[in-house]
Order: structure tokens, then C-alpha cells, then sequence
């Protein structure tokens, strides 16, 4: 026991002194052993601050990108989209599906293009519009009658609200649409979420109405979010009753990387 306690005086020549500072405690063998214990769980439940909450599955949040910086997302391959903030308070979007571009049609490929204004109010809320357009065309194999008129694309208007923090976050987006020749019968509503569940991963939904007198559309999208320093993956299933679920009796897998820069 005295040699145990010489050997301690020895190596740490503080633990003699009447006061004991929080540097000396640091360099004590348990003080030690307890950092590197919260080391290795640190390392287990790792968190990476979320740079991915501008957007979730194909939508977008009120969370503004911060000024010349950007990223690059690819979903199965075929979507290329990428997004890049001008100013704090301005950033732009475009996006092309290349596969469109193997069936070449007159109405062109399918591509999107957006504009995006707002800010944070406060670390909780953020509030933003947003003007964009979509190049749609009809799919092979649908027959159109000959007089139906089919609009090339379509302009949509959203206000959107944000609310929560970069790792646990709700949208709530309300808009219109309209062909160029006149204006949609009824609003656009999105609501999506991002909630982290442990550590670097995350839940990401997002859903879609486009309401209409005659028939109205809804999109649904579930999906898992891994993050990382400056790549982030995407896995998840999209479903809507006309064109996914013809895949799929249960939708649409998708897969996608997300790449900041």
C-alpha cells in the first residue's frame, strides 16, 4: 500500500498538493480510462452535422444552402440534379433525367428548373418561395387522342415553412400550378419531414398532393438517410397509384447520392 501510494506521488506529483486542478485530474490513470471509454462510444454513435436539410426526397425545405455552396445529387443513375446557393438568401436548382433523353421526343427530355428565395427566422423557423418549371412528356406506349392537347411543361408557385433544426424537421408547402394557358384547378400541397434516429441516420419522408375538381394525384416517399461529412445516401421507396405502382405493387425503389460541394 505505501509503495503503491510513493509510486503515485511520483507519477503525479499533484495528487500530494491541497488543491487539484481539473488539469491534473485529466492526467490521472481512471480520468484517463473514463475519456477513452467515451471515446469509443463517441465513435460508435458518431454525429455528423446534418448539411443535407435544404432538401429531402425530390423536394425542398425553407432551410437556406449558405452562400457558394452546393451539391450534387444522383438517383438511380438517371436523375441528375444539382443546386447551388448564390447568396444567404438565394440559390438555384436544375435537374435532368437522362434516360428521357434515349427516346428522343419533340417535346424534349424531362428536366426541371427552380428558383428559390428565404431565410431563417429563427433557429427554428425558416420561411421561403419558390418558382419553378417542370418539362414533362407522355410516356411511350400512352395514347393520346389527337385532339387532346398536352402541355410541354408546367410552372409551380410554393410558399413553404420549416420548422425545427437542421436534425429534426418538418415542411409545410402550399402552391399552384399552371400549363401556360391557364391555371390548375385546384392547390398543391407538400409535406415532408427529416428526424434523426441514431446517430448519422435519418428518416426522410415526403408527400405530395396536386389537387384537382375531377381527379387528384398524391405521391408518397419513405426513405432511410445515411450522412456523412460531405456524401450523404439515400435509400427508400416512392408510391402513387398511376405510374409507380405500376413497377411495383409497392412503388418505386429508389437509391441516391448526395454530394456536397
Amino acid at each position: 500500500m505505501l509503495l503503491s501510494t510513493a509510486l503515485l506521488l511520483v507519477l503525479d506529483p499533484a495528487v500530494a498538493g491541497p488543491e487539484r486542478s481539473t488539469d491534473s485530474l485529466a492526467s490521472t490513470g481512471w480520468e484517463r480510462s473514463s475519456w477513452s471509454l467515451r471515446r469509443r462510444a463517441d465513435r460508435r454513435f458518431f454525429r455528423t452535422e446534418n448539411e443535407y436539410a435544404t432538401h429531402y426526397i425530390t423536394g425542398y425545405s425553407a432551410i437556406p444552402l449558405p452562400k457558394r455552396t452546393g451539391y450534387y445529387k444522383n438517383t438511380l443513375v438517371s436523375l441528375n440534379a444539382v443546386s447551388y446557393g448564390i447568396t444567404e438568401h438565394l440559390r438555384i436548382s436544375a435537374a435532368l433525367d437522362l434516360f428521357s433523353l434515349l427516346r428522343w421526343r419533340p417535346e424534349g427530355p424531362v428536366f426541371n428548373t427552380a428558383l428559390h428565395v428565404g431565410g431563417s427566422v429563427s433557429d427554428v423557423v425558416h420561411l421561403g418561395v419558390s418558382a419553378s418549371y417542370l418539362n414533362v412528356r407522355i410516356p411511350a406506349g400512352v395514347e393520346v387522342p389527337d385532339e387532346a392537347e398536352v402541355p410541354s411543361g408546367v410552372m409551380m408557385g410554393l410558399a413553404t415553412a420549416t420548422f425545427g433544426s437542421t436534425s429534426n424537421n418538418l415542411t409545410v408547402a402550399v402552391g399552384w400550378t399552371h400549363d401556360g394557358k391557364e391555371a390548375g384547378r385546384g392547390p398543391v400541397v407538400n409535406l415532408s419531414g427529416a428526424f434523426r434516429l441514431v446517430g448519422d441516420v435519418m428518416l426522410i419522408t415526403e408527400h405530395w398532393g396536386f389537387f384537382d375538381e375531377e381527379r387528384n394525384f398524391l405521391v408518397h416517399g419513405l426513405g432511410v438517410r445515411f450522412l456523412g461529412r460531405d456524401l450523404a445516401m439515400d435509400i427508400g421507396l416512392m408510391y402513387d397509384k398511376e405510374v409507380t405502382s405500376l413497377v411495383t405493387p409497392i412503388g418505386l425503389p429508389f437509391a441516391s447520392a448526395t454530394l456536397n460541394f
